[in-house]
């Protein structure tokens, strides 16, 4: 499930490099109207979903203008989490950034923006999705180095680092160990970017893409984000249908 917070006030075209203030800015406000509010938020916010000695922040949220105005919209992997900010919003706290205000208008659960996906595989054992990166995505190697995909099609290095990052979250939420983990991801037209928050550089992708992987994976990466860095607002994706893309891949991925 995903929940979407409408403001009043147009937000515009984000520069790159203004993407990770805007994201910090929102998370600050995220938490002093809600985070706040509810001690079982606050405890996600500040610790993580923890399961043995794994821990995870399981939620993923995405800044954008609309026709009508700003939203932010929030997803998670614990639906706990979710009806607790669904109870917990204080509309009347404005969001602030560059001087302008933002308060929100309205708050509401999108039930209709499931998962979908088509069997693939050999044995029909994995799962085939079109996805569209919201916010951009951040990937990182073992070594802390940052990574982005210049280029169409696949790379296994970039594959690697998005299924570690989520077998990573899927243990950490479910406490289970996922055998036979596989995925293959196919980039269409990706654009690179630059942005700054808290001190740090960021390097991030944003792209359409073809996924193949565990239908557990894949259900992580929609609910809980792509990559790193998804508590601060970057790596949320959504189905391609459900963008009103203008134009079709001409090409799709096959395995």
């Amino acid at each position: 499930m995903r929940i979407v917070i409408e403001f009043d006030n147009d937000i515009g075209k984000i520069p790159f490099q203004k993407i990770g203030a805007l994201n910090h800015a929102v998370s600050g406000w995220l938490y002093s109207s809600f985070f706040q509010n509810g001690d079982y938020i606050k405890k996600v916010h500040d610790e993580g979903k923890i399961v043995g000695k794994k821990s995870v922040k399981p939620f993923v949220f995405a800044v954008y203008q609309s026709k009508k105005g700003m939203k932010v919209k929030i997803a998670s992997v614990d639906g706990e989490f979710l009806a607790n900010v669904l109870g917990s919003v204080n509309m009347q706290t404005a969001f602030v950034f560059e001087g302008k205000r933002f308060m929100p208008k309205s708050i509401r659960a999108l039930t209709k923006q499931a998962l979908q996906f088509v069997p693939a595989g050999s044995d029909g054992n994995l799962a085939k999705a079109s996805l569209f990166c919201l916010s951009p995505v951040v990937l990182r190697t073992r070594e802390g180095k940052y990574a982005v995909v210049n280029e169409d099609g696949n790379n296994e290095t970039i594959d690697r680092m998005i299924m570690d990052n989520a077998i990573r979250k899927y243990e950490a939420v479910s406490g289970k160990k996922l055998e036979n983990a596989w995925l293959k991801a196919w980039f269409h037209h990706p654009v690179t970017g630059k942005t700054q928050f808290k001190g740090y550089k960021t390097e991030f992708t944003k792209s359409r893409m073809t996924i193949i992987t565990n239908p557990e994976l894949l259900h992580i990466i929609h609910s809980n984000g792509m990559g790193c860095k998804n508590a601060m607002g970057f790596g949320m994706v959504e189905m391609q249908n459900q963008i009103n893309f203008k134009e079709n891949i001409k090409k799709e991925a096959t395995i």
